[in-house]
This record gives C-alpha cells, sequence and structure tokens, in this order.
C-alpha cells in the first residue's frame, strides 16, 4: 500500500501541472485522499481528461526510476521541487516518471505504475479559492466500488426502482415532503387559531391557558402566545411527546413570567431564558405539565 501511495500521488501532481495547474498541497486519507490544485475551478471534462491520462500511464506499464544526484548536479537543476533546506548535506533522491515528471521523494516506490492497476478520480471540491481534487486509487478503487454496489442495491430495494431511476425517484420524494411540510405548517396555523378562538369565546374565560401539541413547532407556540397575552391571559404552551424532550413557552405579565420561568423550567426538567414577558427553553420531560400549570395557577390566584 505504501508504496503505491508515493507513486499515484507522484503521477496526479505530473499530470495535473500537464493539463491543469500547479499543486499547492496534498492529504493521504484512509479511505480517499486528494491533492489541492492552484486554480479557482476545474470542469468536469478536464476531470475526465486528468482520469484518462493517468490510466493510460498506468496501462502502459510505464517506468519509476529512483535516481541518487549530488546537489549542484546539471541534473537536479532540471527536477521539479521546492528546493532544499538551507541546512541539507548529502545526496538527493530523484523519483522519475519516465516520459512524465521527476520530482524530489525520500519515499520508497514502485518499480512500474502497471501495480497500481488504476485511479478513479470522484469529484472536486472549492476550498479557500482552491480545487481539492479527490480520489482512490489501487485496491481502494474495487473497495469503493464494493461499497458502491452496495448502497446501490439497497437504494433499489428502499426505492422500488432500478438504479437509472433513484435520482428521480428521490426528487418526487423530496418533492412531496415538501408539500407535506408545508400543508402540516398550514394546518399548524390553523390549529393554534382556532385553540385561541376556543379559549376565548368560553363561558367563563379561563385566566391561564395551557396548551399542549405533540406536533407543534415554534411557530405554533408564537401565534397562541401573541394571540392570547394581549388579552390578560397567561400562557404555556409545550410541543413534543408527552414522554420525552420537547419545548415550552410561557408568556404573559413581565414580572410574573421573570419569576414563574425558571421554577416551569425546573419541573419540566429542562433550562430556559427569556425577556419582556417571554420565557422559553428545552426540557427533557413533559410529565411535568401538570405540576407547571398548578404552579401558574396559584400565581395568578386572587389573594384573600
Amino acid at each position: 500500500v505504501y508504496l503505491s501511495v508515493y507513486v499515484h500521488h507522484l503521477l496526479l501532481l505530473s499530470v495535473s501541472i500537464q493539463r491543469t495547474s500547479s499543486p499547492t498541497s496534498r492529504c493521504l486519507g484512509p479511505q480517499k485522499s486528494f491533492i489541492e490544485l492552484n486554480c479557482s475551478k476545474m470542469s468536469q471534462q478536464e476531470v475526465d481528461d486528468l482520469e484518462i491520462s493517468v490510466n493510460e500511464a498506468i496501462r502502459a506499464q510505464t517506468p519509476v526510476t529512483t535516481h541518487v544526484l549530488q546537489v549542484g548536479s546539471p541534473e537536479l537543476e532540471e527536477v521539479r521541487s521546492r528546493g532544499l533546506p538551507d541546512d541539507h548535506v548529502g545526496p538527493v533522491r530523484v523519483i522519475e516518471i519516465h516520459g512524465i515528471d521527476s520530482n524530489m521523494c525520500c519515499g520508497t516506490h514502485l518499480s512500474n505504475l502497471s501495480h497500481l492497476q488504476s485511479i478513479k478520480l470522484l469529484h472536486t471540491e472549492n476550498k479557500r479559492g482552491h480545487v481539492q481534487l479527490f480520489y482512490v486509487a489501487g485496491q481502494r478503487v474495487l473497495e469503493y466500488l464494493n461499497r458502491s454496489v452496495g448502497i446501490e442495491r439497497n437504494l433499489s430495494k428502499l426505492l422500488s426502482c432500478g438504479p437509472e431511476d433513484h435520482v428521480e425517484c428521490v426528487e418526487r420524494l423530496q418533492k412531496a415532503q415538501k408539500t407535506s411540510a408545508k400543508a402540516t405548517r398550514t394546518h399548524l396555523r390553523e390549529i393554534a387559531q382556532l385553540l385561541v378562538f376556543q379559549h376565548l369565546h368560553t363561558e367563563s374565560r379561563d385566566p391561564v391557558a395551557c396548551i399542549h401539541r405533540d406536533d407543534g413547532d415554534i411557530e405554533f407556540m408564537n401565534i397562541v402566545a401573541n394571540e392570547l397575552t394581549p388579552q390578560g391571559i397567561v400562557c404555556l404552551v409545550t410541543i413534543g411527546p408527552e414522554k420525552g424532550t420537547g419545548q415550552f413557552l410561557l408568556a404573559g405579565p413581565e414580572d410574573l413570567v421573570f419569576s414563574l420561568g425558571p421554577k416551569v423550567a425546573k419541573v419540566l426538567d429542562g433550562k430556559g431564558g427569556g425577556r419582556k414577558g417571554r420565557y422559553q427553553g428545552k426540557v427533557n420531560s413533559l410529565c411535568g405539565k401538570a405540576q407547571a400549570e398548578s404552579l401558574i395557577r396559584e400565581a395568578v390566584a386572587p389573594k384573600t
């Protein structure tokens, strides 16, 4: 593995210089690697052409030769490199990929490129104005293919269609999910408004409103609070499963909410914060809703 790692890096770096631009860095990853190129973008056609070139060199069994050169020799002056450290002494190892490039490298190398088997260029990512070109080589190509085939087969079962229809099927599902989510939000708004209407139009209006909705969201809580608190009603709105984590919103007179908010959060096993007559937070258990309601009713009850 380590023998091929050095060579496929040099091969990609060398051919990329000929076809696109100079490399700025590289990364040898546990599953896939990348080289970073000094360009702002790289077209798919350029990626395809580069992949063809490096694999042609592999199939041609291009020789890889190690040369040991002395500092100051004419041959060393022609080698592409970043230069040697100022304190370097002794000979310099140069790796020549015949007909492609020569480069200083202290790694151990194969005798020819055919041992790499193949290189598959995966994709590019733009980072800090440079292009990172990801790839796999050698045995990793087969491992990557095996993982991809496994994923493809699983998706075919889940989506009930062939691989050629995966993208279209997922796009349909995403569109349906967005439509469903939009309808759900609309229904939640209507339910919130209906609950507010019911509370405001009872014969004896309750000064406290404790409203829970398993499938509610932040907007649901805010609609209820925005409609009821101007009517002088103290609201405790909770959302989430009855026996699980959720959220709460306590709304009412600022002094009352400032005093009750931390107590409500405590009985609901949660934390919260707020200002201007609002106190909200996340809770670990909604089982304490009844106890929280009791605290609120006790606080708003007329004093005798």
